[in-house]
């Protein structure tokens, strides 16, 4: 979800306040998990456990502020993020690992990784492996902004300077790949900055290279 000021989240925040602690669950797992699938959601409510799904539910939608049926639906996307951002850090966290407990490891790895990126409270280098992948899959596929989010993320949670700083690398030039030449060139500065080894000069210089061509300046 996207962030938003305090005056916008405002228009919502105390509806959702007005809610018990089980339809604020399941409108933030809804929150957390962008494709609205009914079924997840009930998985990932019951790994929580503590609250009946239909009662939580049917409370959510007398609020007015969402569906659940054929899929979720908000009732406006501001919604969406005034739930996400309104909760607490660990709880949104807890979404996160319910949300990834309730995927298959094989057949949605790729949403689950992106979940246990998200639930993740320090670095993890299991989960950033997890995210590397997905993130060449994506490529793959011709996802270059999705890969450039996933080893983002996969960078961020990386406990080891030197390989995050690869990980940024590897993120500008999937950016770059993507046509984002500005977004390329901040995270190839920051790869830079946390300690790109002196092994990576030339791959470094080659993609600023790029991104310079990209541009127009072909000069420099």
């Amino acid at each position: 979800p996207l962030p938003i000021g305090k005056r916008l989240s405002g228009l919502f925040a105390a509806r959702v306040r007005a809610l018990d602690a089980g339809a604020r669950t399941v409108l933030l797992l809804a929150s957390a998990e962008r494709l609205g699938d009914p079924r997840l959601l009930r998985r990932a409510a019951d790994a929580v456990g503590h609250l009946s799904w239909d009662d939580a539910v049917a409370k959510a939608e007398a609020s007015g502020l969402v569906t659940f049926t054929p899929t979720v639906e908000f009732r406006h996307p501001l919604v969406r993020s005034t739930v996400y951002y309104s909760a607490t850090a660990s709880d949104r966290r807890s979404a996160h690992t319910a949300l990834a407990a309730a995927l298959d490891a094989e057949a949605d790895a790729d949403r689950r990784a992106w979940h246990l990126g998200a639930a993740a409270a320090g670095p993890d280098e299991q989960v950033a492996r997890a995210l590397e992948a997905s993130a060449e899959r994506a490529r793959q596929r011709g996802g270059s902004s999705a890969a450039a989010v996933y080893l983002w993320r996969a960078a961020e949670l990386t406990p080891d300077p030197g390989r995050a700083s690869e990980r940024l690398l590897e993120a500008a030039r999937a950016e770059l790949v993507a046509g984002h030449g500005p977004q390329a060139r901040q995270i190839l500065d920051r790869a830079r900055a946390s300690g790109l080894g002196t092994e990576h000069d030339a791959d470094a210089a080659w993609t600023e290279a790029l991104i310079h061509i990209v541009a127009g300046n072909v000069r420099e």
